[in-house]
């Protein structure tokens, strides 16, 4: 099972994520290529540099012909400044798309790489006693939306002392050079509904229970939205996956209860459990 990855040459957090996992990995690169790319190095393991942003990484298809899935590496910014190392799914669980992708539009997920990636990176992070950063997910959020190749982004935050420092390179190439050596054994392949942006829960049922997530949509996604543009957003988050799932996590207070009762049937539909937390 092949993964690439690609990050964009402008991004310092994405760049030095790359650099440092092609010395881990003793890769040979190519500089200066046409068009979009500008870097490759590896092969068939292929770490791709591009000159566009990541949130706009369309044609992930064209590039990485034949993968499993693209891990894309990249820089993460918050208005709170926590340093932190975060995994999410890409996707506009709206009717916005101001940060690349379409609306109403829900990337391909990939729950056992996403949530071995959040394993080794906290164990990584662990085993060198660096406890400042946070590590989470994030949930389902921006560009790009359109790739038929499942797609999770790893990400270094939240400001630009973060996304330059070489040790959060270092965790995070480390921790990618462990996932590609072994993954976690999936406890159950789900989708979370509810929690804030960075859903606590979440991250916790994996770290500690095993439990692999492919999309999260947050609690402030699903209050504004009405019954049935619910229930085709949750149908979607399940069918939007490299990997069948199997159950439904919920927070308790994830939606009203009459957009719980139509999660409830589209669990039912799809003949998967639900589980409120």
């Amino acid at each position: 099972m092949s993964i690439g990855f690609a990050y964009s040459v402008n991004d310092i957090a994405g760049r030095g994520i790359a650099e440092k996992l092609v010395e881990i990995l003793d890769l040979r690169c190519s500089e200066n290529l046409q068009g979009r790319v500008r870097r490759i190095c590896g092969e068939p393991l292929r770490v791709a540099g591009f000159i566009d942003d990541v949130i706009y990484l369309e044609y992930l298809d064209t590039y990485f012909n034949g993968y499993s899935g693209v891990v894309v590496l990249s820089r993460h910014r918050a208005a709170s400044g926590t340093p932190s190392l975060t995994v999410h799914y890409t996707g506009n669980p709206g009717d916005s798309a101001l940060y690349g992708g379409r609306p109403w539009k829900l990337g391909v997920s990939f729950p056992s790489l996403g949530s071995s990636l959040l394993y080794m990176v906290n164990l990584e992070a662990s085993s060198r006693g660096s406890g400042f950063f946070s590590i989470s997910y994030e949930a389902t959020h921006h560009g790009p939306t359109d790739n038929a190749i499942p797609v999770v982004f790893v990400e270094i935050g939240s400001s630009e002392k973060e996304w330059g420092l070489e040790e959060a390179h270092e965790i995070w190439a480390r921790a990618i050079a462990r996932v590609l050596d072994s993954r976690i054994e999936c406890s159950s392949i789900s989708i979370g509904l509810g929690g804030n942006h960075y859903p606590a829960r979440f991250t916790e049922l994996t770290l500690h229970k095993n439990v692999c997530f492919g999309h999260i949509i947050p609690r402030y996604v699903l209050k504004n939205l009405s019954e049935n543009v619910v229930g085709s957003l949750v149908e979607q988050a399940i069918l939007a996956s490299a990997e069948k799932i199997e159950k439904i996590y919920m927070e308790e207070k994830a939606a009203q209860a009459s957009k719980v009762r139509v999660i409830e049937s589209v669990a039912e539909k799809l003949n998967i459990d639900l589980e409120i937390l």
